[in-house]
């Protein structure tokens, strides 16, 4: 099996009914598996300007990722994102990816597993996280092409609900 190069960068449909008018995302694979399609990944609501024009566009900052998620990179090497290549300014380093969270089905507890960083299926630990902790921290669920859609929809009924959850004078 093929595995999708670090620092590859991709143009993200959205598959979404409530997005289809918008722009492609953008989407940067900051780890990979080795000989395997999985990839952790950085999810951009937009693409940085210039993108897919063939000209030299810039590589947005990390902490501007609308979010991050260990994945399949099945869509990626089958072709069903426009790929973009490796961008020259990509520098691991910039692009960590220590910890991703996961609930097993139908279970109720999450945990946050630990990544080795040379390959994103291989655990080097774990531990029992709550909520909120979850919410702040990558997912670890392998989905699929419909992944962006579903993680921009669940954050934004997150904030709209830590936003209904504050106090009055906390409010903007």
């Amino acid at each position: 099996m093929r595995s999708v190069p670090e620092g590859s960068t991709f143009l993200v449909p959205w598959r979404d009914v409530d997005r289809q008018d918008m722009p492609p995302g953008f989407l940067v694979v900051a780890r990979r598996a080795p000989r395997t399609a999985a990839v952790a990944v950085y999810l951009f609501d937009h693409a940085p300007d210039g993108a897919g024009t063939g000209r030299p566009y810039p590589l947005p900052d990390p902490a501007d990722a609308v979010a991050r998620a260990r994945m399949s990179g099945l869509r990626m090497i089958e072709g069903s994102w426009p790929t973009l290549g490796v961008h020259p300014d990509f520098r691991r380093d910039d692009w960590t990816f220590d910890e991703v969270a996961w609930r097993p089905y139908g279970g109720r507890q999450w945990v946050a597993i630990r990544l080795d960083d040379r390959n994103v299926l291989d655990e080097v630990g774990r531990r029992e996280i709550d909520d909120d902790e979850a919410l702040m921290l990558p997912s670890g669920d392998l989905e699929g092409d419909t992944w962006p859609a579903l993680v921009l929809k669940e954050r934004e009924e997150a904030r709209v609900r830590r936003e209904l959850d504050a106090p009055w004078s906390d409010r903007r």
